[in-house]
């Protein structure tokens, strides 16, 4: 079974929205580049674990 990253980042930017967040300030917060922030959510990018974790603090997805 892998993982669905589209999925996934679907569920990551319907979260920096509800948290009333730009993709600019989401990856100033991650220390990340906006283009890599936006291939996350197009689920083109691959997370790790730890990146996921950041990414869950900070948009406090419990």
């Amino acid at each position: 079974m892998s993982l669905d990253y589209t999925i996934m980042g679907e569920r990551i930017k319907l979260a920096r929205i509800k948290n009333n967040l730009t993709q600019e300030k989401l990856a100033e917060k991650l220390e990340i580049s906006v283009p890599y922030l936006s291939r996350i959510e197009c689920g083109d990018a691959h997370l790790n674990l730890r990146r996921l974790n950041q990414i869950c603090t900070i948009l406090r997805c419990y």
